[in-house]
């Protein structure tokens, strides 16, 4: 080992003062590599910097550039900010360079944009802009996976936006790793994150999930960029969710639902109709999911049903396994409901995922009426559980019931609260309860 070297894992960010052939902290082998930035070098003397009061800080009145994508623009906030940069993740064939050529074809009629890909050659990004109906004279396509290169060439086109497909593929001739490495992904994030403040220009960024489900290896390029966004749906559903996770410009949690289709991805405009199309037949529990700003409504579906294995299975899409899990636990304990030798199936419509601890009590009505066999009609239902059966007050029910009557449910089980600013109409039944007993009982 050469003096003053030092070893960073590309998996996890574990740094060592020497080479190993596995990661100690997650045990992935091979994966140990020389971290170029952290090693030593001689002291410079920097010259002096500027510091200023928040009170001499000019501010920049520049709008947010539209996309004139409606969806993708509310789940950022309300359009991309100048100078920004946006981190889009999400599974391998999940439609994000898709998303972002229609982007860059809209945002094209603002001025010039450039699409760096480092995946695909000319031909193959022409044959997929073909395919969406894509013709733009301001839409320029940069096959060419030094970054420096790029940037160094920027000048004379003068972009309006900057898109990197994607940010494992590209690579800096300064350092000796290879494409992808963790030395190589943070230097080309770090240097497109620099361009974007520095030149006013925003940056979008396409991060791969690695297959331990983190971007890029260790949450390492969600800590750079000032926007973060999965791409949420599989390649079996239509339906595809932008989810913002962290957002320096706008609310996080908020999503955007898309349709893929053969000329793209297409906006929905009312998921919850979306979502429930082929729902609401006889012992349909719906819940009103806050997602971001809005409210949409999906169904949460089960399946009871008898097991002739020793442990019985507990599977659950868009829901936490662990949550279920507990709800079913507090069935058996407080309400005297027994799941033993049942399989359990759970799953919301067109794959939403809820994170809400508010989806407590329409999944316990969902796996009673499962289990019982008994009809309730048509519902909606939200309020989280105790471990004691108590049902407890969750935030914003005025939006969540609002949403649910327009959809034109009329029985909807809350918790009790004191007042509800939203008088609902008379044809609607409003049930409040304080205790898991009372909710099953409104059931019945």
């Amino acid at each position: 080992m050469k003096r003053g070297e030092s070893y960073v894992c590309r998996e996890c960010g574990y740094r060592t003062a020497k080479w190993l052939g596995k990661c100690p902290y997650c045990g992935t082998f091979n994966s140990i590599e020389i971290d170029e930035e952290k090693t030593h070098s001689n002291k410079k003397k920097y010259p002096a910097v500027e510091f200023l009061s928040l009170n001499q800080v000019e501010l920049s009145h520049k709008e947010r550039l539209k996309t004139g994508i409606n969806e993708f623009d509310s789940v950022l906030g309300g359009g991309i900010v100048p100078g920004s940069a946006i981190l889009i993740s999400g599974e391998p064939g999940i439609g994000k360079s898709t998303l972002l050529l229609q982007v860059a074809n809209s945002v094209s009629k603002e001025g010039n944009v450039i699409y760096i890909t480092g995946e695909e050659s000319f031909e193959q990004v022409a044959l997929r802009a073909k395919r969406l109906g894509i013709a733009s004279d301001r839409l320029f396509v940069v096959a060419e996976p030094n970054v420096l290169r790029v940037l160094d060439n920027l000048d004379k086109e003068n972009p309006v936006l900057l898109i990197a497909d994607s940010v494992q593929t590209l690579y800096s001739d300064e350092l000796d790793s290879p494409p992808g490495s963790l030395v190589q992904v943070r230097e080309v994030a770090s240097r497109l994150v620099r361009f974007s403040k520095e030149t006013g220009i925003p940056v979008i960024m396409i991060g791969h999930i690695t297959k331990e489900g983190s971007i890029a290896g260790p949450k390492l390029l969600e800590h750079l960029v000032d926007t973060v966004i999965y791409f949420e749906g599989d390649q079996q559903n239509f339906f595809r969710i932008l989810r913002t996770t962290k957002n320096r410009f706008g609310a996080t949690d908020e999503i955007g639902v898309f349709e893929m289709s053969s000329s793209g991805l297409m906006p929905v405009l009312n998921p919850s109709a979306a979502f429930l199309a082929n729902a609401l037949l006889d012992n349909s529990v719906v819940y009103p999911a806050l997602e971001g700003t809005r409210v949409i409504l999906t169904e949460i579906q089960s399946i009871v049903s008898p097991t002739f294995y020793a442990n019985p299975r507990r599977t659950s899409s868009g829901v936490d396994p662990i949550r279920l899990s507990i709800i079913v636990a507090v069935l058996e304990t407080r309400a005297g409901i027994s799941f033993s030798g049942c399989d359990i199936f759970l799953t919301t419509s067109s794959g939403l995922k809820v994170k809400e601890t508010a989806v407590d009590l329409p999944l316990a009505i969902s796996l009673y009426l499962s289990l019982s066999g008994k009809k309730s009609g048509v519902l909606a239902a939200f309020g989280e559980l105790g471990l004691d059966g108590s049902v407890r007050q969750i935030f914003q029910p005025e939006m969540r019931i609002k949403e649910v009557e327009r959809f034109g449910i009329k029985k909807i089980i809350i918790p009790d609260y004191d007042r509800i600013n939203h008088k609902v109409s008379e044809d609607v039944e409003l049930i409040r309860v304080k205790s898991l007993a009372e909710a099953l009982e409104a059931v019945r």
